[in-house]
């Protein structure tokens, strides 16, 4: 046997006043009596047994000294069976998206507060127990305590979530690497629950199990170190949305085409209903009727004329164990071209590459210099009247200028080299195909991008910013080499006009629950401060 709590000194400390009440002695009060003989002999009676009364009542008071520091003793130092289990205890609640469930009438994740509430009942305040949930990530809901009730309104207050689980988050726990008992320790009572584990320093972790309660929909194989409870054995179907999204057709009539893909646990086929809603569900636009066979289905697709800009509700009519998968919010971005103007001499083939976009889905639009996002021209353009945040798009180096440095005479490259294939402006061209005629010797600005140089190592394509305006250099004339006719041409414009308007990814219509998105409009190392709908701002 041993003791988990060295407080038996205070429990000796505590008999102190218990004697002092065990003598105290209560006062007879005196009262007239009309013959005293009858008293006498009992008097002398007691005179008679009082030695031996003393040491009765010292016996007695001994007995329950003893007694009652025995009790205090087990109280305070609470003994255990050494042969037992006391390393610390850690609970796994999941409460991801497939905890809400239904299983025999209640949700999988009800099912894994009942079994965490039994397991803190049957410690029985002898060990001690921390509490977390797990999905996206790890949060604490309880530090490391042994108070059953404390732990129990943890249990309690926890809440299901939409956000799958991450299998990485738990294998940092068994691995030591974002949680533990001595991190919980560092959540005092002043933290929020459900703070956030990974903001708390990682330490060397004593031996503690870990124990997962879930319905074992891990999406791969958990560290040997976690201990799984599984709960819900479901004998429920269910059929959800797998994918979805909507695009805007490259119609002048507004079209937009729709996409998604269906899965199902049921055994034979399913008739649902499909409903299309703008911005409300009880905006119904289109009701598609559809089969959906065992097991994930083939992709269907749908179109929607005339269709508005704004958030799109698509939803399984259905009623099964699973609701959260039974819609998808979806959002239609509106059509927001890139302004683009001509500073060249001979602007028509400019011109005409700008065009051939802004008539397939408005990607680029033609406007006045003063009005663009970028610039297109060739040699060392005036910079009066342009914002000053406008980009330039500059072909043929000549003269003076802040985007090139110790301009040359030309020459032929033979074997240009292209050092990033996987930058936005690159990746859809072939850079090594085109023809640089009319290329100049010159140097790039300290700083620089440089996306593709010649066998002597002379930039051909890059990148530079000269007080805060960001300008691609093309080191070639379009007009000497035919690169007007060039297929890479047009997509070199329109590659450019995309980067440096920060819209190089499009904009999707809809992610899935737990994808980091992108954020769009600025170029690396720009700030921009967004505006959530509630209002909250942060700057990037």
């Amino acid at each position: 046997m041993s003791f988990a709590n060295p407080l038996f000194f205070w429990g000796l400390l505590s008999l102190i006043p218990l004697a002092a009440i065990y003598f105290l002695k209560v006062r007879p009060a005196r009262k007239p009596a009309t013959a005293w003989f009858l008293w006498d002999s009992i008097f002398q009676e007691n005179r008679a047994r009082t030695l031996f009364q003393r040491f009765r009542d010292l016996f007695s008071l001994l007995l329950l000294l003893a007694l009652c520091f025995a009790a205090v003793v087990m109280a305070t130092a609470r003994p255990f069976l050494t042969g037992e289990d006391r390393r610390d205890l850690v609970l796994l609640i999941d409460n991801s998206a497939s905890m809400n469930a239904i299983d025999g009438g209640q949700s999988r994740l009800d099912r894994a507060k009942q079994v965490a509430a039994q397991i803190v009942q049957a410690l029985n305040g002898t060990q001690r127990c921390s509490l977390a949930t797990v999905a996206q990530t790890v949060s604490f809901r309880s530090n490391l305590t042994d108070n059953p009730k404390e732990l129990l309104d943890a249990i309690e207050s926890i809440q299901p979530g939409s956000m799958p689980l991450s299998l990485a988050a738990l294998n940092r726990i068994a691995e030591g690497q974002a949680s533990g008992i001595k991190q919980a320790n560092q959540l005092n009572q002043s933290n929020e629950a459900g703070a956030n584990v990974a903001d708390v320093p990682a330490t060397e972790q004593p031996g503690h199990r870990v124990i997962l309660i879930s319905d074992g929909v891990l999406g791969g194989e958990l560290n040997a170190s976690i201990e799984l409870l599984k709960v819900g054995e479901s004998t429920e179907q269910n059929v959800g949305l797998v994918g979805c999204d909507l695009q805007r057709l490259p119609t002048a009539d507004g079209r937009i085409g729709g996409f998604l893909q269906t899965a199902s646990t049921f055994e034979n086929p399913v008739l649902v209903d499909l409903s299309v809603c703008h911005e409300t569900a009880d905006n119904l636009v289109k009701l598609i009727p559809l089969e959906i066979q065992p097991g994930i289905n083939r992709a269907e697709v749908f179109e929607i004329g005339d269709a508005a800009d704004g958030r799109w509700i698509i939803r399984l009519e259905t009623e099964d164990c699973l609701e959260d998968d039974n819609t998808a919010w979806v959002v239609l971005p509106p059509r927001v071209p890139i302004e683009e103007a001509v500073a060249a001499d001979y602007p028509w083939f400019y011109e005409n590459s700008v065009v051939a976009f802004s008539r397939s889905g408005d990607l680029l639009q033609l406007v006045d210099p003063a009005a663009a996002r970028l610039v297109i021209g060739s040699g060392n353009i005036r910079l009066e009247g342009l914002a000053a945040d406008t980009g330039l798009l500059l072909f043929r180096p000549e003269g003076e200028s802040p985007w090139w440095n110790d301009l040359g005479e030309e020459f032929a490259p033979t074997i240009p080299r292209v050092l990033d294939e996987n930058h936005p402006v690159m990746r859809h061209m072939d850079a090594t195909g085109v023809d640089y005629s009319g290329a100049r010797k010159l140097r790039a600005p300290p700083g620089s991008e440089i996306w593709v140089v010649a066998e002597d190592e002379t930039p051909l394509i890059w990148r530079t910013t000269v007080a805060g305006r960001n300008a691609v250099v093309v080191n070639l004339d379009p007009g000497a080499g035919g690169f007007f006719l060039s297929p890479w041409f047009p997509v070199l414009v329109y590659s450019t006009a995309t980067h440096l308007a920060g819209r190089t990814e499009p904009v999707r219509s809809t992610w899935a629950t737990g994808s980091t998105v992108p954020v769009q409009g600025h170029l690396p190392g720009e700030s921009t401060t967004w505006t959530a709908p509630d209002g909250t701002s942060w700057s990037t």
